[in-house]
């Protein structure tokens, strides 16, 4: 089973409320719930890890027997349920009150190796503001076809005003309807003059006029929305149609209706909002929402968000058929593909990690939570959001590399450049655009020690050259022991005397990190190019940082292995020996005097005192075998 620190790294890498149950049918008991679940419930781990499911929704909700019953069957089938949304009601034990939420649950069984469901894990996604802002764009919907139809019947029963103007006696006559609308007295007579002064502002004044004028010129029908002020002080928007009579090319009559259309224009500028407000909804997820055919995997909408994660505009994305899988990962574009699209064929809504390029070229790690929407049992419409986690997973991979290199350097056998390569090539692998050297500083200048993409040609011309103050990035961070970036090499001065020689190979940038010892010597510099111009982003801080720290732990290990090999060469080699044949000249001396029958006490002292320095030999010889 996986160890409780790694559920909790996974679970807590979705931004949806997840929980983590027992498979203990009925109590449920949870396991772990992470951030998303608790800030959801507005509770503390501690007040519901180890705690029943089944006893927590008794004392926050009715639901409790339609919940129970997807789990049991999740557990008895083995196969995610999902919950269509439902209706909760939420009861505040501290209040009272009732909370109504809309919640789309995924119950996940995880099956072991016994084919026995061990655990279930329970993500849920509150739905509840996207519902209300369905529910009122369908009253607003619903609202406006009422007042249409409303409009209509109006016009029927003559709720229309109609109005005429005798252009040749230069009279005008309105309804009574039309009078109300207008909000004037029913003994008002209307003029050419004092009609247009109900007109709001001149614009629309030269808007009727307009009209008007062409009606007439051209003997076809004006059709315009004006917006007026009443004479009891209201602002209201008209509808006035209208046409105009000709007699031998000379306008005779003008006539029409007018309908007041101020309550539709209300209802059309709150339905704009709601979905105004609905859009600004789906911009405020910290992912980016989207939506596309589950058949041919093109994208109909994508949230604005996809700007600020990968740097493409929604445009971009949506005026090219095919742009999401071709800025997959080139090493994650087959897979991924194929896997959302064999999850769709089967209905199954499924969330996968994969890499994606962004605008500028980096790689970002996206996880991408999908639901297949049928119709008719087939996949019409595949709906998610993409999460950026790079992060987190560019540090778990991180994790992993050190571990491995760590475990390598341990053993006192392993070739040390060897174990360079390999952390040289993991930490590639983690950023693919970068190009790893490990240069060792002796005797002020730099050696190749791993450089595996680097070209040969290169690595052998910069090898044994000096370090100092223009001396490229590495050779400069060596001389002035601290990091040196350099975003472009063809116009850095550091690079003057080698900036030929690197953009030969194609190398634009290079950014360099002195390997110091706890004897403030420079042991090496770990160097990282580009081939592009480019300044270290955060996660590129982050590695070269962690792995400048991991370098100088093994090349101190390594270093301290090597001072001890030397202390135990000059046991054998030039104390050992002499002291050796000190050793059998004083107990040849000390044996003639016993013989001799005589005593002598500076000879005894020169026994004890080369029977001590013995000892003392012995004892450093024992301690570096065990170092060893």
């Amino acid at each position: 089973m996986i160890e409780d620190k790694y559920w909790g790294v996974v679970l807590n890498a979705t931004p949806m409320p997840t929980i983590l149950l027992k498979a203990d049918h009925p109590a449920y008991t949870i396991v772990f719930a992470n951030e998303a679940y608790l800030s959801f419930i507005n509770m503390r781990r501690e007040e519901i890890v180890g705690k029943s499911l089944t006893s927590l929704l008794h004392a926050h909700t009715r639901n409790v027997d339609e919940i129970l019953q997807t789990l049991q069957q999740a557990t008895h089938y083995k196969v995610p349920q999902r919950q269509p949304t439902v209706r909760y009601e939420f009861h505040q034990p501290q209040t009272g009150d009732v909370v109504i939420k809309y919640l789309d649950v995924i119950t996940t069984p995880v099956v072991v190796a016994d084919n026995k469901v061990e655990f279930i894990i329970r993500t849920i996604n509150d739905v509840t503001d996207l519902i209300d802002t369905q529910q009122s764009e369908k009253a607003i919907f619903e609202d406006l076809v009422k007042h249409e139809k409303f409009l209509n019947e109006s016009q029927r029963i003559a709720r229309i005003g109609n109005w005429e103007v005798d252009l040749i006696n230069n009279t005008i006559i309105w309804s009574d309807v039309l009078k109300e609308i207008y909000e004037v007295t029913s003994d008002f007579t209307p003029t050419y003059e004092n009609s247009l002064t109900f007109l709001k502002d001149d614009r629309y004044r030269d808007i009727l006029v307009n009209a008007v004028n062409e009606a007439i010129e051209k003997n076809n029908v004006f059709d315009v929305e004006l917006q007026i002020v009443t004479a009891a002080g209201n602002v209201r928007w008209l509808r006035s149609t209208g046409k105009a009579d000709l007699t031998n090319g000379i306008g005779t009559r003008l006539y029409g209706v007018t309908l007041d259309v101020t309550t539709s224009k209300a209802i059309e500028k709150a339905l704009m909002e709601s979905r105004n407000q609905y859009q600004a909804l789906v911009e405020s997820v910290e992912g980016v929402v989207w939506e596309a055919d589950a058949n041919t995997f093109g994208f109909t909408y994508i949230s604005n968000k996809i700007n600020s994660i990968l740097g493409y505009t929604p445009e971009q994305w949506l005026n090219e058929p095919d742009f999401w899988a071709n800025h997959i990962y080139e090493g994650d574009r087959d897979w991924a593909v194929t896997y959302c699209q064999n999850q769709t064929q089967e209905v199954q809504n499924h969330v996968f990690d994969y890499r994606m390029v962004k605008a500028d070229g980096g790689i970002v790690w996206i996880k991408d939570l999908v639901s297949v929407i049928t119709e008719n049992g087939k996949p019409k419409l595949l709906r998610g959001v993409m999460v950026d986690v790079t992060e987190s997973k560019l540090l778990a991979s991180l994790d992993n590399l050190e571990k491995t290199v760590l475990e390598l350097a341990a053993d006192k056998y392993e070739e040390l450049q060897r174990i360079l390569t390999v952390y040289m090539k993991g930490i590639e692998n983690l950023l693919p655009h970068m190009k790893c050297s490990m240069l060792q500083v002796k005797n002020g200048k730099v050696y190749t020690w791993a450089a595996p993409s680097l070209p040969k040609d290169y690595t052998d011309a910069i090898n044994g050259q000096p370090t100092g103050e223009q001396a490229g990035s590495c050779g400069t961070s060596a001389y002035l022991k601290e990091k040196v970036i350099v975003a472009d090499i063809s116009t850095n001065p550091l690079w003057e005397n080698y900036k030929q020689l690197a953009l030969k190979y194609d190398l634009r940038a290079c950014w360099s990190y002195p390997i110091i010892n706890s004897s403030d010597e420079v042991m090496a510099v770990f160097g990282a190019y580009y081939d592009d111009i480019k300044e270290p982003g955060d996660t590129e801080q982050l590695v070269i940082e962690r792995s400048a720290a991991i370098l100088k732990v093994i090349l101190e290990n390594r270093q301290s292995d090597s001072k001890l090999q030397e202390i135990a060469w000059m046991q054998s080699h030039v104390v050992r020996a002499p002291l050796a044949r000190l050793m059998g000249l004083v107990d040849i001396l000390n044996q003639e005097y016993v013989n001799k029958g005589l005593k002598n006490e500076l000879l005894d002292h020169i026994v004890n005192t080369a029977h001590e320095l013995d000892k003392v030999v012995r004892d450093i010889s024992d301690k570096t075998a065990n170092r060893e």
